[in-house]
């Protein structure tokens, strides 16, 4: 490999030297370079592009392609390189011009994961049973409903009586909102969602107080 980079770093100075490269820049450079050198055409022709002028796009793309290879007849034409249609409209006299460009590579945008996983403790009504620890998958530009619905799922709990707090420093930090956004919750927070009794099963004599008391 380091064979291979020296070489190719004779003929391409930025990327020699051992510093990060861009892959899809090199693989673009290869390919350029072994099209030029086994191209079986030596000669190349001087070809004036037409125009579709209402044509169906079969018979363009199939004179689009032979004008091409004209020019440029390599395997590497045949393996890698295609058409691209482009369509383009005039704002004045919306005129339609459509034409059939080569390419040899497309650049695509990387996936972006659209969810995140936050951990919470969830402290139930239930005085018996422990607070449990999990982690949920919730949408990364969500909001605590959102998370109170995925809780609601998994443990069958009305999402209306699930309160999301932020304990910190062995305190209530914040106590979230329905609408708060799910990106204040950061990675290290200590999240805590506690059940309330719903509106219904409520004392007008009693009330319920979450409590954070944790001991290491």
């Amino acid at each position: 490999m380091f064979t291979l980079q020296m070489a190719v770093g004779r003929f391409a100075p930025q990327f020699s030297g051992t510093q990060q490269q861009d892959c899809q820049e090199l693989m673009a450079f290869l390919l350029d370079g072994l099209h030029e050198d086994l191209n079986r055409v030596k000669n190349k022709p001087y070809i004036e592009l037409k125009d579709a002028n209402g044509r169906p796009d079969e018979v363009v793309a199939k004179e689009a392609w032979e004008n091409y290879q004209k020019r440029n007849n390599s395997i590497i034409v045949d393996t890698f390189h295609g058409l691209l249609k482009s369509t383009l409209v005039c704002p004045e006299c919306s005129k339609i011009s459509v034409t059939f460009d080569p390419f040899c590579y497309l650049s695509l945008p990387l996936p972006v994961n659209k969810e995140r996983q936050i951990e919470v403790f969830l402290v139930t009504l239930d005085s018996t049973k422990r607070p449990s620890q999990m982690k949920v998958t919730v949408p990364k530009e969500g909001c605590i409903k959102d998370l109170c619905n995925v809780l609601e799922k998994l443990t069958g709990i009305s999402a209306d009586n699930l309160v999301v707090t932020d304990v910190y420093n062995h305190r209530f930090y914040k106590v979230y909102q329905g609408d708060d956004g799910l990106n204040s919750i950061m990675e290290k927070d200590e999240t805590f969602v506690y059940e309330l009794a719903s509106a219904q099963n409520r004392d007008s004599d009693h009330i319920i107080l979450p409590i954070y008391m944790r001991e290491k």
